[in-house]
């Protein structure tokens, strides 16, 4: 006799809560053990249900049972057993006696197979029940109560080979299993109710049977089972680990859903807009699914605990934590809620059953966001209560809206629980999915006018068919059906055509349809060997036939490398020119007669402009910092005119920028009290991150500065410095296009101008022969960058004008020496706090694609400087003046050098 213990299984525990209550007899299934393993029970609790269908004569249900478990290896050779206390009504579950009759108690695993208990004294009870122990697996009257378990243990058979026939959605993970019932050697078996009048009470029977209608029964066929195998969508089965992935896009692909499964990273609606990035919650999890025609309605799923088809909910509505949702780019959340009906029991319409929705995932929202469809996770409690568990939990199809909230759309097979709406047409008029019907699993088409129609399936194979996407109009749908062992192939059909199949690598490979093209042309998936998974992405189109993409992107006129491989095509827009999908774990984007480019890694190379403007500022900073790090009052001069001339570098290794300064300009005394100087210089930056970025910037600037001691007191300086200037840049960006790096040149125009204040008390102390004098100024910067468009590269963009304003707050000390024969040393300890916004996000266009916005954070930066400085006169009227500086930036200190010639006359 097969036994679960016959499999590799895994025990698995659930709860639900005992709020079901039906009158009636019952007749107990049991099946026997040897050489079993049971492992992974703790513990168990609840009250006695109609899993175990407790024998009328033990008198009344009990309120509570509970047991310990230890795993158990070896050979059983007693039976479990039901004593009935009549005094208190107890009830006491024991079983698996060992053979050293040790009693262990366990939970009854009734549903596990059909044998009649050996315990004559139960014999006796079924026997004087007056129940049909023949065929039925279980049987009710109108003399007992029954209740649902709290807890009771399911298997899962983890060593029968992966069945295609599970794959059941595009990209949306089931997160759940079906149920099956099977015998002794593996075959299916279907549950069917019956129900006899006799006296006035109605006999509910459930029976299994083959699929050619032949009774199972159990003292000839063995017992049964009831397996339990988990559901996939063909993303997360044919890359459960990966990264991230095109999940959908809008005809125009101008947005693009992605999901990045990075834990508690973004989860990115239009993956390079701001308005439509979101961040996962600290806890659980949550997948976008679809968007709308215009990008302005996205749903997906949310998982807060659960984790769907699972009796190890509460079985109330809600309770796995699987939520679907609806989100405006407005910001506007709404939850989708569960469902609920009450209604006459399909196997006894005198008795009202409930169904209700444990969770919700949506699949899809039409182009009008109109109709957002996707599958119910489903308990109907009425056949949970009889014991026909393959049918009692599962899922069912469903249409929502605003208007009408859901709308279920049955099943194939009336008896079944068991349909998935995978994709509706543009305005929701059409739905299609998969669903179990008399012959199996099968695609369907749904309208409100015909309901729910079978499509058929592929010759070959076990019947199974899976409608898995549909064109805007509704009049093309695609999917796989099985055409051997584990083997599938992609379809369309079409009203005219039926269902077609599209072909496979080989006879012994695969092809599965996942996404067609808004104009239903052109139709993505993917083909090879399905459970190896070694695969490819093909596009299908009526003139080429399947191909590769990387095919399609050669035959276009793009440049694809041969090492590149592009596993899983997963969407595509209105007329098949873009295509998305996922390869090692990554989301990838196909450009016709361009290439391939990597969300992942391209969306941070958009944010070039912040990082060319912040390099473009420490021009400015060089000139007010460096060349003109002291006030022009505080010189020292023997007339009453100057001239400077200052030569700048500063060197930026830890971000390898490299910037120089020319600077000529003179100064001239107003009176005693003022002085005043205008300069001119041509300064330059050059930053190179390899394969990262390249920014060359070249011109002109003015500078002017007055200064004066208007206090009275000639060691008090007040000054204020004036900057502007006018740039040519060149900006280089890289990027990876088909795996290969690429770069796009752009040539924005580029004016800063600032002004800084600040005050000096000179010679405020001395100590050690060091003469001290503090300092404090404030410098207000603005650095504009034109718009720009790139030239070059295969995703070349467009970058609006961006502004950057930067105001930096300095105190600081000096302490200056002369020193015989050398000059006079001077040691500056400054202190800076930098803070910097935008006036605006980075914002633009990626050429024949997509519009992007990206969020240009403010930031704020504390920051220190070391310098010190020689002046050596070398006559009565100038002097030259050596600088090196050290400022910390970012965990680390970068260079400056100046060298300027001062000459008073």
């Amino acid at each position: 006799m097969r036994y679960l213990a016959a499999l590799t299984t895994t025990i698995v525990t659930f709860g639900l809560n005992a709020d079901i209550t039906i009158t009636g007899a019952a007749k107990l299934s049991y099946i026997s053990t040897e050489s079993s393993t049971v492992s992974g029970i703790d513990t168990i609790s609840g009250r006695a249900n109609g899993f175990t269908n407790v024998a009328p004569d033990l008198g009344m249900v009990a309120s509570d049972f509970s047991g310990s478990f230890d795993q158990h290896t070896g050979n059983y050779s007693s039976f479990a057993y039901i004593e009935a206390d009549t005094a208190n009504s107890d009830l006491l579950i024991s079983g698996f006696m060992s053979t050293n009759a040790e009693s262990t108690p366990v939970l009854l695993e009734s549903f596990a197979g059909v044998n009649d208990f050996t315990d004559s004294n139960f014999s006796t009870n079924l026997t004087n029940s007056g129940l049909d122990t023949s065929n039925s697996t279980f049987q009710f009257m109108s003399n007992a109560t029954f209740a649902t378990f709290d807890s009771f243990a399911q298997a899962e058979s983890t060593d029968a080979p992966f069945s295609m026939i599970n794959l059941l959605s595009k990209t949306q993970s089931m997160n759940g299993y079906r149920s099956v019932w099977e015998d002794e050697d593996g075959n299916r078996l279907t549950s069917s109710t019956s129900n006899t009048t006799s006296g006035g009470s109605t006999a509910s029977t459930v029976s299994l049977e083959y699929p050619s209608g032949q009774a199972h029964n159990h003292l000839t066929d063995g017992g049964a089972v009831l397996t339990s195998r988990q559901t996939y969508s063909a993303l997360d089965y044919l890359n459960p680990n990966y990264i991230s992935s095109v999940t959908d896009m809008t005809d125009t692909g101008s947005y693009t859903l992605i999901n990045n499964n990075l834990s508690n990273s973004s989860y990115i609606y239009s993956f390079i807009d701001s308005k439509k990035s979101y961040i996962l919650p600290e806890t659980g999890s949550m997948r976008f699914t679809s968007i709308d025609a215009d990008g302005d309605t996205v749903i997906g799923v949310s998982y807060q605990g659960g984790y769907g088809l699972s009796l190890s909910n509460n079985l109330t509505a809600g309770s796995s934590g699987v939520m679907s949702f609806k989100l405006d780019s407005n910001g506007s959340y709404q939850e989708l809620g569960n469902y609920t009906n009450s209604s006459a029991c399909s196997w006894n319409s005198s008795i009202i059953c409930e169904k209700l929705s444990i969770g919700t995932i949506a699949n899809d929202i039409s182009n009008d966001s109109s109709t957002v469809v996707g599958s119910l996770i489903m308990v109907d409690k009425g056949k949970l209560s009889i014991g026909d568990l393959s049918n009692a939990l599962g899922f069912e199809a469903f249409t929502w809206s605003e208007i009408d909230g859901y709308t279920i759309l049955g099943s194939l097979s009336s008896s079944k629980l068991m349909s998935i709406a995978n994709a509706v047409n543009s305005d929701g008029t059409v739905v299609v999915g998969v669903s179990e019907g008399n012959n199996g699993l099968e695609a369907f088409k749904w309208t409100s006018s015909s309901g729910l129609s079978g499509l058929g399936d592929l010759s070959g194979g076990e019947y199974f068919s899976n409608a898995i996407d549909i064109s805007d109009n509704g009049l093309v749908i695609v999917g796989f059906s099985s055409v051997g062992s584990d083997l599938m192939e992609a379809f369309r059909w079409t009203s005219t055509d039926g269902m077609v199949g599209l072909g496979r690598p080989s006879s012994s490979t695969s092809s599965i349809a996942i996404d067609i093209s808004g104009n239903g042309e052109v139709i993505v998936g993917a083909m090879g060997d399905l459970t190896t998974k070694s695969i490819d992405a093909f596009r299908w189109d009526a003139d080429n036939g399947m191909r590769t993409v990387t095919e399609w992107l050669s035959a276009t006129g793009g440049t694809v490398p041969s090492s590149l491989s592009l596993d899983l095509a997963t969407s595509t827009n209105e007329d098949g020119s873009i295509i998305g999908g996922m390869s090692d774990g990554t989301a990838w984007l196909a450009f016709q007669g361009r290439g391939v480019i990597f969300p992942d890694s391209y969306r941070p190379t958009l944010i070039v402009p912040k990082t060319t403007i912040q390099n473009n500022s420490q021009l400015m900073d060089l000139s007010l910092e460096g060349s003109h790090h002291l006030p022009l009052k505080s010189m020292s001069r023997t007339s009453d005119e100057c001239f400077w001339a200052n030569g700048d570098l500063n060197d930026k290794h830890s971000q390898n920028t490299y910037i120089k300064l020319v600077e000529v300009g003179s100064c001239l005394d107003i009176n005693s009290d003022t002085i005043i100087g205008l300069g001119i210089g041509s300064s330059s930056s050059n930053k190179n991150i390899v394969n990262q970025l390249s920014n060359k910037i070249d011109g002109q600037y003015l500078y002017g500065e007055i200064g004066s001691t208007p206090l009275n007191n000639k060691d008090i300086v007040l000054s204020f410095g004036a900057f502007s200037g006018s740039w040519d840049s060149e900006v280089r960006r890289y990027y990876l296009n088909s795996g290969v790096y690429d770069s796009s040149i752009g040539k924005p125009d580029v004016k800063m101008n600032g002004f800084k204040l600040r005050a000096d008390y000179l010679n405020y102390s001395n100590f050690h022969k060091f003469s001290i004098s503090p300092s404090l100024s404030i410098t207000r910067s603005m650095v504009k960058t034109d718009s720009y468009t790139e030239n070059g590269g295969g995703f070349p963009a467009q970058f609006n004008t961006q502004k950057q304003y930067k105001t930096t707050i300095k105190a600081g000390v000096t302490a200056e020496r002369e020193l015989d024969k050398i000059g006079t040393l001077r040691i500056m300890i400054d202190r800076l706090h930098e803070s910097s916004r935008s006036n605006s996000n980075i914002s633009g266009s990626v050429t024949g694609w997509m519009a992007f916005d990206i969020e240009n954070n403010l930031s704020d930066d504390d920051e220190t400087r070391i310098a010190f400085e020689l002046d050596k006169r070398v006559d009565k009227n100038s002097k030259l003046s050596t600088l090196i500086s050290f400022k910390s930036d970012e965990n680390s200190w970068n260079n400056l050098m100046a060298i300027s010639y001062k000459y008073g006359f």
